[in-house]
């Protein structure tokens, strides 16, 4: 199921989504939350548009409430697949933070 969300973090170790309750409900599922663990491809836009797509597992190692409806969840990748640590690298070298 696609889920378009906002990353407000990423770094190679994982990164933080931001999300309604019902994406984070889907992310981190009642009786499991923190935990849960599954594998995902992760779509980054670079600033001139191009794209690239990671594979990855990742698991949920918390979710926040940040507002009324507004929920913070944390992911930590556990693997890479592919060329996705590679891809990944390459797009946080090229950030100007």
């Amino acid at each position: 199921m696609p889920l378009q969300l906002s990353t407000s973090e990423l770094s190679m170790g994982g990164m933080h989504l931001e999300c309604d309750s019902a994406k984070a409900l889907l992310l981190a599922p009642p009786g499991i939350g923190a935990g849960q663990q599954f594998t995902t491809r992760v779509i980054l836009s670079t600033r001139d548009a191009r794209r690239k797509a990671l594979t990855l597992s990742a698991m949920v190692k918390s979710v926040i409430q940040t507002g009324k409806d507004h929920y913070r969840v944390g992911l930590h990748f556990v693997q890479f697949f592919g060329k996705s640590h590679e891809l990944l690298e390459s797009f946080i070298e090229a950030q100007d933070f």
